[in-house]
């Protein structure tokens, strides 16, 4: 079952990257955000992404895989949320097919 209230807030903490996202491409720090960029530049924003959520996969404290215990939940909730920004982004520059509505 889906909560509900954790995808509202997960939901919330997505746009806000988002809006980083954008924020910091007009102060000059991003040259362009996945909205603007080409399909390959995208692929390379989010793998890099996802290598640094796996990072933190393989370092989370407790857990008996773990290589390391450097990762907190924080950081790996905060490199998701890094991953589905990207991906929503995306997701805005490829075109709705309004036939598949």
């Amino acid at each position: 079952m889906i909560d509900k209230v954790q995808s509202a807030i997960a939901l919330n903490e997505i746009v806000d990257e988002r809006e980083r996202q954008e924020k910091l491409r007009e102060e000059g720090r991003f040259t362009h955000t996945p909205a603007e960029g080409s399909h390959y530049e995208n692929l390379a924003m989010i793998t890099e992404e996802i290598g640094e959520v796996a990072r933190e996969v393989l370092t989370q404290p407790g857990d008996p895989a773990a290589f390391d215990t450097i990762g907190s939940p924080h950081s790996l909730r905060k490199e998701l949320i890094q991953v589905a920004a990207i991906a929503l982004a995306w997701c805005e520059k490829v075109p709705v097919d309004p036939m598949k509505q």
